[in-house]
């Protein structure tokens, strides 16, 4: 696969490595830089950006995007969106994208972890005399994409009712 990027501008990402950084250069015959964060990135590379990939801890909001007028792709090294202004984004043609099931059953897995300390007083440190089981409890989930549909299995999976 063959990205057109002139300058792609790499932020918030530190699992890249050198080998990593020679496979985008190879892949998309661009300059490619990386930065710690977004406010780091010199005034003269925003409008020369094309191609922009970040981790979802970086904010891009409207006025970036607005400065950004070469840049076509933004592409989030996460599930969410949240940090992405979408609206100005979809406003000035950019495409964005995510990566789609990224650590959907790892938050899951967080989801029962959690109920499991909870329930069980670990962070009070207050352990109940009778151990607590959340088997034959019920539990709402809000919203069933992969993380939701992910939940429900475990949950079931160890006796709980699913209301969704």
């Amino acid at each position: 696969m063959k990205f057109n990027f002139d300058q792609l501008v790499i932020v918030g990402i530190t699992t890249l490595d050198d080998q990593d950084l020679k496979y985008l250069q190879s892949i998309s015959k661009a300059k490619v830089t990386t930065w710690s964060c977004i406010e780091d990135v010199a005034e003269l590379l925003v409008p020369e950006m094309d191609g922009l990939l970040v981790s979802i801890r970086t904010k891009i909001d409207a006025s970036l995007l607005e400065k950004a007028r070469k840049l076509r792709y933004i592409g989030v090294s996460g599930s969410s969106l949240n940090n992405i202004d979408m609206e100005a984004a979809t406003r000035f043609g950019i495409q964005v994208s995510n990566v789609v099931g990224y650590c959907d059953t790892e938050t899951a897995e967080f989801v029962i972890f959690v109920a499991y300390a909870l329930a069980r007083g670990v962070l009070r440190k207050d352990w109940p005399e009778f151990p607590y089981s959340l088997h034959g409890k019920t539990l709402g989930i809000i919203g069933m994409g992969r993380t939701g549909t992910s939940l429900c299995k475990l949950a079931r999976g160890i006796g709980m009712h699913v209301l969704y």
